[in-house]
C-alpha cells in the first residue's frame, strides 16, 4: 500500500489529514516550514476559552475587537494546554458542557500565514456567530458578525 502512494504523479492534488493530541513530538517535526511550506493547521478550542477572553480581557473575537489586540492575547494562552484545561474545568470554570459546539483555530500557512476562528456543530462547520455558546460576547455596534465560513475552512472540507 505504501509503495502505491509512492507512485503518485506530483501533479495530482494530495491532502495529508492526521490528528494528534497535544503535546505531541510528532506535530512541531511536521509543522515545520521546511518540510511542509504550505500547510492548513486546525486547532480545536472549547467556546468557553473565547467567552473567557471577552470576559477578562474584554478582547472578544474579530470583527468584535482588533485582530492584532485578539491573536497577541488568544495565540500565547491557547497555547498552554494546562492553562485552558484550568479555565473550562477549574474552580469557576463553566465545564465541559458544551460538547455540541467547538471552535476552530484555522492557520493557513503558504506566501503568508492566515489565521481564522471557525465554528463547529453537530451539523458541521459554522461561523463564529452560529455558535450558541458565543451569541453574546460577538455582539459589536457598528460591526456586523462574520456571516460565512472562512475560505481556508470551506476549501478544506468542501464547500457548504
Amino acid at each position: 500500500m505504501f509503495a502505491s502512494l509512492l507512485d503518485l504523479s506530483p501533479s495530482e492534488p494530495s491532502r495529508l489529514i492526521l490528528h494528534f493530541s497535544t503535546p505531541s513530538p510528532l506535530r512541531d517535526i511536521v509543522l515545520t516550514p521546511r518540510l511542509t511550506p504550505t500547510l492548513t493547521h486546525i486547532i480545536a478550542h472549547p467556546p468557553a476559552l473565547l467567552k473567557h477572553l471577552a470576559t477578562t480581557q474584554l478582547t472578544p473575537p474579530p470583527p468584535a475587537s482588533t485582530p492584532d489586540r485578539f491573536w497577541s492575547i488568544f495565540a500565547p494562552l491557547s497555547a498552554r494546554t494546562w492553562e485552558v484545561e484550568r479555565i473550562v474545568l477549574g474552580p469557576g470554570g463553566v465545564g465541559a458542557s458544551d460538547d455540541s459546539e467547538i471552535v476552530l483555530q484555522v492557520v493557513t500557512r503558504g506566501r503568508n500565514v492566515e489565521r481564522d476562528l471557525d465554528g463547529w456543530t453537530q451539523d458541521g462547520p459554522c461561523s463564529l456567530s452560529e455558535l450558541d455558546s458565543l451569541r453574546g460576547i460577538l455582539q459589536d455596534k457598528g460591526r456586523p458578525p462574520r456571516a460565512e465560513v472562512s475560505e481556508p475552512f470551506r476549501v478544506f472540507f468542501g464547500d457548504k
